[in-house]
Formats: structure tokens, C-alpha cells, sequence
């Protein structure tokens, strides 16, 4: 069997690196090639794969040799998926009938990210190396072989039996505690090894406690430890002095980001943070359900200075499916740009931050028989009482679709520059104790672009009710529309009350005494309901429904 790994295989042909053999007279002379590779990885990494470690990455290698347990906390772009992939090629092919399990918190991750790097190294490799490789599994036998598993069913996670067995967990931190528990099981053989890496984001959870505890051999690598910084050695595909500088730019050094980015640290999470780091990374991850019959909404952030962006985000249902930008356009150009965009997608709102420039951006649109709305965050917000204003109130309103521990089932598309805007905006306070959120300029005080991104994400996430004519009791002048001070009515056959200057409020139970419904939807948008007043109930995009529950009745 040992020999099995070296010599068996085939040249795959098809284009791909030309293939040597070894030309071992035997097949003991092939087991002690192995053995002498299973006491030196990174002989073997350069030997059969080819590869040429870094520093850093050298330690890990002989940290899975010689320990049980291994956690690493790494910053971005310096070569960590890579060694995963050196890990899982050494251990499945030093460790004859040896089972090698990896995993990361999304299959995206898992397929694109970890995979990838496998399939790569092992397609570069000098040696022909023994294996049917396919899209997440590598088999040299029906009991010896790798294989990538998603971690939406623990259970999967159960049943692995080799006296030789290696568990990667990819982007640890973002992985959930019932697949550790899990993988418990597997993990109590004497030759059992568990390697977890990945970016420091979470201050909780198996990877965030590995660094607490005594069981596990820790590797912290920063950005500044790359040979690109240090002067190790020229290594283009690594961060380099001149990234460090510009996401420091970016990001500042306070932002959670950069702690975890750059320096490889688990972020503190500041009090006055809006939403946690761990929540936006979890939501570019999330693999939302494709909504091609939902409203497409757009939200649009018009840009105030030469360095800002105007942005476009396109929303179907929860998912945020395309992000574009512009920059340096006239107001006209930019309607024109929107315009094109809402009819391209078919748009039924876009919604336009009227503030400033934005204000003849949104008068195009209506010229055109676009249907725009007019967004503007310093107005009063619905719940006067919590929030300072409307922008307040609907970045608040972002926030909880991003938590998790509220359903948060809204998916944001991977980018690192909405990534760090999500992460630096700041929460404060007004004297009456309402909810405000960080301005521009002082975010530009703190040296930090304008969230520009966020903003249009925001926008289209925000939850938009009656105009503010239809406010009862409200009087229609060709000026203006007169708020009554205080109203309590009926309107669309629902208790409602409104207060100076505010839209209507349903009345009903306060948020925490709601009880959600169960599989009971929006016919409209199919958002999950959970705020009714007998068998009618509240969508936050369009308002009430007479809406029969699939489930057991609500009570």
C-alpha cells in the first residue's frame, strides 16, 4: 500500500505539467521515501509538490506533524488556503489509509477557496502522483482519500474511522460550534490531527476559544510578517508594504478590519459600533435563494466630492445582486446611468438619496417616468422616539437584517471596500437618548472615505411606508402638507397613530412581544411576517395583508 501514493497513477495528459516517476526499485524503498517525507513536510512540499513555503508557512507544516491541535489566526492575502492545501496533500499521502476531512463555513468557500488550492497544488506537482481527483475529493482508495464537506448537516461530520485522520477547517472562525462537536468523535484516535486557520473575526466560538486554550499549538501571522514586508523574499502573490498602506487608508487602524485584516488579531468590538465585523462576513457568505420574482428595488448614493462614488446596489428579495460605482460624473450623466440601470433590471423603485446633488438626479428620473423615491436620511424618522432620523432608522433597520441571532437572511455580495464601510460606521446617541449614526464628515475627520456603498445598500434595504400625504388627518396645501400634532384613527381598516410630523404607526404589539407566525409570507416579496393583528399582518415593504398562515394558526 504505501507505495500506492507514488507509483500506480497514470499520466493524466490533456495538456497539463509533464509528469517524472520516482523509479523506486521497490516497494520498500517506496514506504521509506514516504516515512522520510511524513518526518520532514516541507521536504515533502518542495519534493513532490513543488512548493516553496514561506517562513510562516513552514511552521504550520511541522506544527501538524508534531501536535494534536493547531489554530492559526492569520491576516488576508498571506498564503494561509494555500498551506491548508500543502496540509491536506502531506497528510493523505505520507499517512498511508489516512482520512483527511476539510470544511469552511459556506461550499462556496469550501469548492472555490480551499478546493481550488488543492486541485492546483496537485496539478502542479512535479511527481505523478497516485489519486482520482475530482471536484472536493481526492481518492487513492476506497478508505484513503480527502473530501471537502458543507456544514449545514453536523451529522455528516460523523462516522470517519482511520488511525490516521486530519480535519481542516478553513476560515475557522465563521464555522459553526455544532460541527466541532461534532467532528468530536473522530478526533479521540492517538493519530488524530485538527487544524483550524483562518482570519480572526469572531470573539466567540471553537476557533476564538482554541487561542484560550491549553489544548491547542498557536501561529499568529501578521501582514507586516510577510517576506514582501520583512525582506524574506520576493513573493508576488502576498501582501505587500504598499496594501498594508492603502487599507490603512481604507480602513484606519480603529477598525475592526484592520485588526483583523492586517494585523491578525481578533478585533475588540467597540461599544459604539453598528453592526459586528463577523455579521457582514457572515451575510457575503450567505448563499441567499434566488429571487428573480421578487421586486428588483434600486438604491442609489449620489456622490457629493471628487473622491466619492455614486453607487447603484440592485436588490431582489434579500439578496443585493449587483454593486456598481461611477465616479467624476455630471448629475445628468449619472441620471442617464440610473436610468439605464432601473430599465435594464426592470426596477420597481429606485430609490435615489435626494440630499444635495442627489436631488436633481432623483427631478430626472421623474421626468423620465422613472419610478424614483426620494430618500432623505436627515428627515424624522418614523419612530421619532428611537431615532434621531431617518437614517438612523433604516441603517438600524440593516443591522437587523444582518443579525443573525434575528433570522438574518439578507446576503451581501463580496467586496472588501463595502466590507470596510459596513464595519466603520459608528452608533451615538442624542441627549433624548435616540439612536444616530456617525456622519460623513466626521467619518472624513477620521480619516475615512464616505460610505458610499453602505449607503446604497442601505437605501435598498430600507423600509419604506405610506407617503407623507397619507398621513390621516393631514391637511394637502400646493406648499406643503400640515401635520396635525397628534391622530389616532383608522386607516386601510387598521388602527394607526401618528404624532407631528410623523407616518402613521400601527398599532400593535412592541417588538418584543410579538410572536412570529409560522411560514407566513408576504405575498408580494414572501418576507417571512411576524407583526399581526389577528389574521392581518405587516410586510415591511408593503404594508398589511389578509394573509392565511401555512402553518399552525398564530396565537
Amino acid at each position: 500500500m504505501p507505495s500506492r501514493g507514488l507509483t500506480d497513477s497514470r499520466s493524466r495528459g490533456g495538456g497539463g505539467p509533464e509528469k517524472r516517476r520516482l523509479g523506486l526499485a521497490s516497494a520498500s524503498e517506496a514506504a521509506t521515501l514516504l516515512e522520510a517525507w511524513a518526518r520532514d513536510p516541507v521536504r515533502f512540499v518542495r519534493d513532490a509538490l513543488g512548493g516553496d513555503p514561506w517562513s510562516k508557512q513552514v511552521q504550520i507544516l511541522e506544527a501538524v506533524r508534531d501536535n494534536k491541535r493547531v489554530a492559526v489566526r492569520s491576516g488576508h492575502g498571506l498564503g494561509k488556503t494555500r498551506c491548508a492545501a500543502y496540509c491536506v496533500l502531506y497528510w493523505l499521502y505520507t499517512h498511508p489509509g489516512s482520512i483527511v476531512i476539510t470544511t469552511a463555513p459556506s461550499w462556496h468557500q469550501v469548492e472555490n477557496l480551499l478546493w481550488r488550492e488543492i486541485r492546483a497544488a496537485h496539478e502542479a506537482a512535479p511527481l505523478d502522483l497516485a489519486g482520482q481527483r475530482f471536484v472536493t475529493r481526492l481518492e487513492l482508495a476506497t478508505d484513503w482519500y480527502a473530501i471537502g464537506l458543507s456544514t449545514d448537516l453536523p451529522e455528516r461530520f460523523q462516522g470517519f474511522h482511520s488511525e490516521h485522520i486530519l480535519l481542516v477547517v478553513d476560515e475557522a472562525s465563521g464555522v459553526n460550534q455544532a460541527i466541532f462537536s461534532a467532528a468530536e468523535g473522530f478526533l479521540t484516535t492517538p493519530g488524530a490531527r485538527v487544524l483550524l486557520i483562518g482570519n480572526p473575526t469572531q470573539l466567540s466560538g471553537e476557533f476564538y476559544q482554541a487561542f484560550r486554550s491549553p489544548l491547542y499549538h498557536k501561529i499568529h501571522i501578521s501582514a507586516y510578517d510577510s517576506p514582501n514586508v520583512t525582506g524574506e523574499g520576493d513573493r508576488p502573490y502576498l501582501v505587500s508594504p504598499e496594501w498594508i498602506e492603502d487599507h490603512r487608508r481604507m480602513w484606519g487602524e480603529e477598525s475592526p478590519l484592520w485588526y483583523s485584516r492586517v494585523l491578525g488579531q481578533f478585533p475588540e468590538q467597540a461599544e459604539d459600533a453598528l453592526i459586528p465585523l463577523s455579521w457582514i462576513e457572515q451575510s457575503m457568505q450567505r448563499e441567499a435563494p434566488e429571487a428573480v420574482d421578487a421586486p428588483c428595488i434600486l438604491g442609489v448614493d449620489v456622490a457629493r466630492h471628487g473622491s466619492d462614488a455614486s453607487v447603484i446596489a440592485v436588490r431582489r428579495g434579500d439578496s443585493i445582486v449587483a454593486l456598481q460605482r461611477t465616479r467624476k460624473q455630471d448629475t445628468m450623466t449619472v441620471a442617464g446611468w440610473v436610468i439605464d440601470h432601473a430599465r435594464r433590471h426592470g426596477a420597481s423603485e429606485v430609490r435615489v438619496d435626494a440630499d444635495g446633488l442627489g436631488a436633481g438626479v432623483y427631478d430626472r428620473l421623474k421626468e423620465q417616468g422613472i419610478p424614483a423615491v426620494e430618500m432623505r436620511g436627515g428627515m424624522q424618522a418614523r419612530d421619532a422616539e428611537q431615532f434621531a432620523n431617518c437614517r438612523a432608522e433604516w441603517y438600524w433597520g440593516l443591522r437587523e437584517r444582518l443579525d443573525p441571532g434575528q433570522g438574518g437572511t439578507a446576503a451581501l455580495p463580496r467586496d472588501e471596500v463595502l466590507l470596510g464601510q459596513l464595519a466603520g460606521l459608528k452608533v451615538q446617541y442624542t441627549s433624548r437618548g435616540q439612536v444616530k449614526i456617525e456622519s460623513k464628515d466626521d467619518m472624513r475627520r477620521r480619516g475615512l472615505p464616505s460610505p458610499d456603498e453602505a449607503d446604497a445598500i442601505m437605501y435598498a434595504f430600507a423600509a419604506m411606508y405610506q407617503p407623507r400625504s397619507a398621513v390621516i388627518g393631514a391637511k394637502q396645501s400646493l406648499a406643503r402638507v400640515v401635520m396635525p400634532e397628534t391622530v389616532t384613527g383608522v386607516q386601510a381598516g387598521v388602527m394607526v397613530k401618528s404624532t407631528q410630523g410623523g407616518l402613521p404607526i400601527p398599532v400593535a404589539p412592541r417588538s418584543g412581544h410579538v410572536k412570529a407566525g409560522k411560514g407566513v409570507k408576504c405575498p408580494q416579496c414572501q418576507e417571512l411576517l411576524t407583526i399581526h393583528q389577528g389574521t392581518r399582518w405587516l410586510c415591511r415593504e408593503h404594508g398589511w395583508h389578509d394573509v392565511a398562515p401555512m402553518g399552525p394558526n398564530p396565537t
